[in-house]
């Protein structure tokens, strides 16, 4: 095999060193993969680093979006976020109806789907579930919606790292 020329080689550092950029900024991320602008006000809460956030604004604001784009850039690079992962990450978004929780399961899919590179990254997609290959590939993301009805009961059994 032949040497990459040096346009290649360039091509290729600037790839790696935009992917680095979006491993640490979220909006950063939303906005070469995702093809979308985080509204400037919720910039500060798409690039929290903290572990517990509670994002509470009026209607309309970008909410939904803002939180899709969390979760999907927490999905591809999980073991970056938390250094208890390690091949295995697991996100549920939770409601108390399954139609709610779809509403957020829908937008996060769509936004994977809708890039030919994060889709390549797909392992399992259902009505329910989502899987996706970490970026470096160590492990996956499983992004799955539970209705949690009056009591949350239909939630045991699973052990997130992110709670929606």
């Amino acid at each position: 095999m032949p040497r990459p020329d040096q346009q290649t080689i360039q091509e290729r550092k600037d790839f790696l060193q935009t992917i680095a950029e979006c491993a640490e900024t979220p909006s950063k991320f939303s906005e070469i993969f995702l093809d979308h602008d985080v509204f400037d006000y919720n910039k500060k809460y798409v690039d929290c680093k903290d572990r517990f956030i509670v994002y509470r604004s009026g209607r309309q604001v970008g909410k939904t979006m803002s939180t899709a784009v969390k979760t999907i850039h927490f999905a591809f690079f999980a073991p970056l976020m938390l250094e208890s992962i390690k091949d295995e990450c697991t996100i549920v978004i939770a409601a108390p109806t399954q139609n709610q929780a779809t509403i957020m399961f829908n937008r996060i899919r769509d936004m994977i789907l809708k890039n030919e590179f994060l889709a390549g990254f797909v392992t399992r997609n259902t009505q329910t579930e989502l899987w996706v290959r970490f970026l470096d590939n160590t492990g996956q993301a499983k992004i799955i919606t539970r209705a949690t009805g009056e009591t949350g009961v239909s939630l045991r059994g699973y052990s997130p790292h992110c709670i929606i």
